[in-house]
């Protein structure tokens, strides 16, 4: 259907370079789990984690599966004759071939019996790729060979341009429609994270979603908050029979109980168990997505049968999130059944929202999330508790993977993973040392080449003439526009009326930054003294 063509676009979109994918797509095992080795100091054994890998036909045909315009079974052919043709080598060389012509005429006449020869599969069995071909010359004619037979099996199971030129359109329509989505005003939110970054980040999620602050309710600070979740979502419901909950859950809640031992609480499975005490009548008002930053298809899988979706922690553009949240919406309240309550507005029904910016992790977040885990490491916590630096890894991960950031932070993440498998100290503190002296890179360069954004405003103060003119020349250094720049200080007047200034002047600029630079000891002269 053109809702979970939707969805599966949206899956395939939020895909990240991580070791996840490579063992999903790549069709090798995942070792994140540790399971690859015994030996956290074994070095070798510890690289032979990074050992998957994909090239750009694997990544293409794993890619179609995911987005549903393929499945296994018309994979399956195509992967047996490649096996057929490679043997034991994984590749075709010039030694399997008695001439140019020859190889192709049997290529294409072997093709055609291929579904003849090959046995049925699962239909929901996901793809595995096992026979990767070799780089280089080799790779790219195996790849076109495989190519040619891909798009003859689509062509004799009926896919033609016609049909990718109207599954196009119908997305192209979606992303149109979706951009309209507004969630219905009668919504309350409720959310949990056990991350203070993370809690700050869901409340701008939700403003900018336009879900009134006094309707929006974040938790997760504390065992309390954590135990106390299920309960409060069930009397919150049945105190609100006559509106939506959207129930925004992270997976791991991490809290430490009466007996200082650290839990892990799973987030979906506290959605699973709210979904079976609610009535009927109740759950059936309510969507509920998991975030997590572990975003596998085993793991997107589990979130999705124990919820209504999942939503990864990744950052979002402003003017990306009602129509990220739009197909998960109307896929739990389908028109047919809530048609009234759906809003598709014009854009003269703009979300008035007091989040500027992206939904997003800063640089800053993340420098001080650094100084705090550092802090625990010089306290031997590592040594002391090793699950509190787990917890503090799982946190580092999300917050990395919600930074606005141009700079990929795909090996940090790869690095925290190889942490949180490890048990020896000595490991995890070298593991560490990477994680942070990378993190920090990429910070410092994110700071070097920050711009501050084109819709800033600058307000200076200052009773010395000489120090107005510095801040002249400093805004222009830092690319404010002169046109965009205030700067007050010469007279009585000026410095009287500098308060009522500034309020109204961020009054009227609601929509843009304003920088304040202000002098501390202004010295005016009384002119009713004189």
């Amino acid at each position: 259907t053109k809702l979970e063509s939707t969805q599966r676009l949206y899956l395939w979109q939020q895909q990240e370079a991580s070791y996840a994918m490579l063992a999903d797509f790549s069709g090798r095992p995942d070792h994140r789990d540790g399971k690859g080795s015994n030996d956290d100091d074994d070095e070798e054994a510890q690289d032979n984690i990074l050992d998957p890998e994909i090239d750009q036909f694997e990544f293409t045909i794993a890619s179609l599966v995911l987005l549903g315009k393929i499945t296994s079974n018309d994979v399956r052919p195509i992967l047996e004759k490649f096996k057929k043709l490679t043997g034991d080598n994984n590749k075709i060389t010039a030694a399997d071939v008695s001439g140019p012509n020859k190889k192709n005429k049997e290529f294409i006449e072997d093709f055609e019996n291929s579904d003849e020869e090959s046995t049925e599969s699962d239909g929901n069995e996901a793809v595995s790729p096992q026979n990767k071909p070799s780089s280089g010359s080799n790779a790219l004619a195996v790849g076109k060979k495989i190519a040619q037979a891909f798009r003859e099996e689509l062509l004799s199971s009926g896919g033609g341009v016609d049909q990718d030129k109207e599954n196009t359109t119908v997305e192209d329509e979606s992303a149109l429609e979706y951009s309209k989505f507004r969630i219905p005003k009668n919504t309350y939110a409720i959310a949990i994270d056990d991350s203070k970054i993370q809690r700050k980040l869901l409340g701008k999620l939700l403003d900018v979603a336009g879900i009134a602050t006094d309707r929006t309710t974040i938790v997760g600070d504390g065992y309390q908050e954590i135990m106390g979740f299920e309960d409060f979502v069930i009397n919150f419901m049945e105190n609100h029979t006559d509106n939506y909950v959207f129930l925004l859950v992270d997976e791991n809640l991490d809290v430490v109980d009466e007996n200082s031992n650290h839990v892990t609480i799973s987030g979906s499975l506290c959605v699973e168990n709210i979904r079976k005490r609610l009535p009927s009548q109740l759950e059936r008002r309510m969507l509920a997505l998991v975030r997590s930053a572990n975003d596998s298809s085993s793991d997107i899988s589990i979130y999705c049968t124990r919820a209504h979706g999942f939503l990864p922690k990744a950052p979002i553009k402003r003017d990306k999130v009602c129509e990220t949240l739009a197909p998960l919406w109307v896929g739990r309240f389908p028109p047919s059944e809530f048609g009234e309550t759906i809003c598709f507005n014009s854009r003269s029904n703009e979300i008035k929202s007091v989040a500027s910016e992206d939904v997003a992790c800063t640089p800053y977040d993340i420098a001080q999330k650094l100084i705090d885990i550092e802090s625990l490491f010089e306290n031997n916590v590592h040594v002391t508790d090793i699950h509190m630096i787990h917890e503090e890894m799982h946190e580092l991960k999300g917050d990395l993977l919600t930074m606005n950031s141009t700079i990929s932070v795909m090996s940090i993440v790869g690095h925290i993973n190889l942490i949180l498998v490890a048990q020896a100290p000595e490991t995890v503190v070298d593991r560490w040392h990477y994680v942070r002296d990378h993190a920090n890179d990429v910070i410092n360069l994110l700071q070097k080449n920050f711009r501050i954004p084109q819709n800033t405003y600058a307000i200076a103060i200052d009773d010395s003439k000489i120090q107005r003119k510095l801040m002249a020349k400093f805004f222009e250094f830092m690319s404010v526009p002169p046109e965009q720049v205030t700067i007050m200080g010469d007279g009585a007047d000026e410095i009287k009326g500098f308060e009522d200034f500034v309020v109204g002047f961020v009054e009227n600029h609601k929509n843009d930054y304003v920088f304040i630079i202000v002098d501390e000891n202004l010295d005016v002269v009384d002119e009713s003294s004189m």
